[in-house]
């Protein structure tokens, strides 16, 4: 069964690899004879299955327009998608790669010296993530993030009045879980039970050699079960965390995404009862050889089209907030408080170089509009706003080049 999983803490990935990346071999085209599939790997310098893997995560979870390196299951004689646009000197980031970049480097000064909406972002970038992690059973697509509610809500221990469960617990059951999911002989027990909504008396741990042992909610909760002989040991950690601070995808999500989360729950849901495709099918499974939708406009429309705006809305201006944050506090005293930083990518024509220019944009590509004395970027350079003159589709923005 294929995962789409991270195998890193979310804020790692953010913070050190997709920075580093974005900033040493994203922001601009390399040399011609680099123009080959293992472009990207000859670029970094580095035959590292590691960095491979990263590179394929940022793919998946929506922060590139196309892979960087070939899949292993496409053809890996042709240049990806992500590298060709690198090599055509277009960008290959995403609106929420663009938004992903500014919160990581944010991310990368201390919690302490941060503005507040930063790491609220962080959240909301996470419950996103988790929106895509998922696989496919039986012709169906299903998130993974359901399949671990359903199990918080049916598969838990006898506990004394009182007594809460904790993150030791989630970090069990994500191990069990996993486990259980992993096993091809024992996975439809799990999906089976989770499809038809009734209750499961046992979970299934496996160790490296292939050894599996049943357990139910109390000696899972009880007994003596040591998480790191758990087999696979990564998916479970990344995903909750560990410590008094759990840095795991899920963990992270539920700060500020949970009503987000709950949506995409009920959602799948509805969906199983119906019988009908998994609304999330589009963003957990990408197109490899052509580009697809931003995973934001994906997720943007099935949540307006299934009335829940609020919950979308609030996330978007979280994650907004969260970005302008991000950027002012990189910016430091260049930015007053009022100003916001947009950035412009992927133009229909080429920009001129002149000192003041145009720029027409659709609206719906924009969550904010810019207003005068705002900022906008595009490759180096940097224009402030004189004026916005706005439609019903397009808004004109009169810029003058400043740097």
């Amino acid at each position: 069964m294929k995962f789409t999983l991270l195998q890193s803490y979310p804020d790692q990935l953010i913070r050190e690899t997709f920075v580093d990346f974005s900033e040493r071999v994203l922001s601009h085209k390399h040399d011609d004879a680099l123009s080959i599939p293992t472009g990207f790997q000859r670029v970094l310098n580095s035959n590292s299955a590691n960095d491979r893997s990263r590179a394929l995560e940022l793919f998946e979870i929506g922060l590139l327009r196309g892979l960087l390196v070939s899949s292993r299951e496409g053809d890996r004689s042709s240049l990806p998608l992500g590298w060709s646009l690198i090599q055509s000197d277009e960008n290959v980031h995403t609106r929420l790669g663009y938004c992903s970049y500014a919160i990581g480097k944010a991310l990368q000064t201390p919690v302490s010296t941060r503005y507040p909406y930063i790491d609220k972002a962080f959240s909301i970038l996470c419950a996103i993530f988790l929106l895509q992690t998922g696989f496919e059973f039986n012709n169906r697509y299903i998130l993974t993030l359901s399949v671990f509610r359903y199990l918080q809500k049916t598969f838990y221990p006898q506990l004394p009045v009182g007594l809460p469960l904790s993150i030791i617990w989630d970090r069990k059951l994500a191990s069990a879980m996993f486990s259980t999911l992993s096993n091809s002989e024992k996975r439809g027990e799990l999906l089976g039970a989770y499809l038809s909504a009734s209750n499961i008396s046992n979970l299934y741990l496996s160790d490296e050699n292939g050894n599996i042992t049943s357990v139910s909610q109390d000696v899972l909760f009880n007994g003596s079960i040591n998480l790191n002989s758990v087999y696979p040991l990564k998916p479970p950690l990344f995903f909750i965390g560990a410590g008094e601070e759990p840095r795991g995808l899920y963990t992270k999500a539920m700060q500020e995404g949970a009503k987000l989360i709950e949506c995409a729950e009920r959602l799948e849901r509805d969906s199983i009862n119906n019988q009908t495709q998994n609304p999330f099918s589009a963003a957990i499974e990408k197109p490899r050889d052509i580009e697809g939708k931003c995973v934001l406009e994906i997720l943007e429309d099935i949540f307006l089209s299934n009335g829940m705006n609020k919950e979308w809305d609030s996330a978007m201006k979280t994650l907004s907030q969260g970005t302008i944050d991000a950027l002012q506090f990189i910016e430091g005293d260049r930015l007053d408080n009022n100003m916001k930083v947009f950035f412009v990518h992927d133009p229909e024509i080429p920009i001129p170089a002149s000192e003041e220019i145009v720029f027409e944009v659709l609206k719906n590509n924009c969550y904010l509009i810019p207003v005068e004395n705002d900022r906008i970027t595009f490759e180096s350079n940097r224009y402030l706003v004189l004026s916005v003159d706005s439609t019903s589709e397009l808004l004109r923005i009169r810029t003058r080049k400043i740097g």
